[in-house]
């Protein structure tokens, strides 16, 4: 018991931050490690290896990828499992991002929200990038930065609205991952905008009516788009805590084997 208390204390030192807590950790490692293996000789049993933490087992002994394979979390499959991109699309005011963060915080994942990124980088907010460059340009960019976080894996990506009518990023989703398309009525959609409409380039300064017009026209186009993904969730009701909690907690009954 005090063996284990002790190689307790090691591990807390050698963690802590402070570099006289990592000097104290890693003299009283050097240390037990002594002991344990003159326990070894003289008994001819690994008695050090018996209460010695994995940690520093796996350090003495040389198997530290075997410990960091066998000690890796796992979210799903086996304990090397890693988990493919999921692509969060749906028309503006969707709910993408408000969801597709929910559910990463749910399943443990990182959440990216594409246009975010694209902002970052090119330091523009995606209205400016629109007004100054064009539509054509930001697409582009987009379609770059699509498939950088891509490539990433354990995260859930929010795409914006028009982001699968592009450069094949369709295709490109459906290949690399998981894609979700959020479905909101027109109603719901139209009262979003409303509310969010200076963010949006596309619907900036349109009246209630021009947003039921707009809603209607880019349902009818990217539909064909939206329509080929592999999951569809209704999301019209996101509108507080409660509601986007049972949302996914929906979401993730609805699909008990993709996850």
């Amino acid at each position: 018991m005090l063996q284990k208390v002790f190689w307790q204390v090691c591990l807390d030192r050698m963690l802590c931050k402070d570099h006289h807590c990592l000097n104290f950790g890693l003299y009283t490692l050097v240390i037990s490690v002594f002991v344990a293996v003159l326990t070894y000789a003289a008994t001819g049993e690994s008695a050090g290896r018996r209460e010695m933490p994995g940690l520093f087992f796996a350090v003495v002994t040389g198997k530290m990828a075997n410990f960091e394979a066998a000690n890796r979390p796992c979210r799903g499959g086996g304990p090397d499992s890693i988990m493919d991109p999921i692509f969060i699309i749906g028309m503006p005011a969707s709910g993408k991002t408000t969801f597709g963060r929910a559910l990463a915080r749910r399943l443990g994942r990182e959440f990216i929200d594409l246009d975010f990124c694209i902002t970052q980088r090119f330091r523009a907010s995606v209205a400016e990038i629109f007004a100054r460059d064009g539509e054509e340009a930001f697409r582009r960019r987009e379609a770059a930065m699509l498939r950088e976080v891509g490539e990433m894996e354990d995260v859930v990506v929010a795409c914006g609205g028009g982001t699968p009518c592009f450069s094949s990023n369709m295709e490109y989703m459906n290949g690399r991952g998981l894609t979700v398309c959020l479905t909101a009525t027109p109603e719901r959609l139209r009262e979003r905008m409303l509310l969010g409409g200076d963010k949006r380039p596309l619907v900036k300064g349109k009246s209630e009516a021009e947003l039921g017009e707009y809603v209607a026209a880019v349902l009818a186009e990217r539909g064909p788009y939206y329509s080929r993904a592999k999951v569809f969730m209704e999301s019209s009701q996101l509108e507080d805590r409660r509601q986007i909690s049972a949302a996914v907690d929906r979401f993730l009954a609805d699909n008990p084997g993709l996850f």
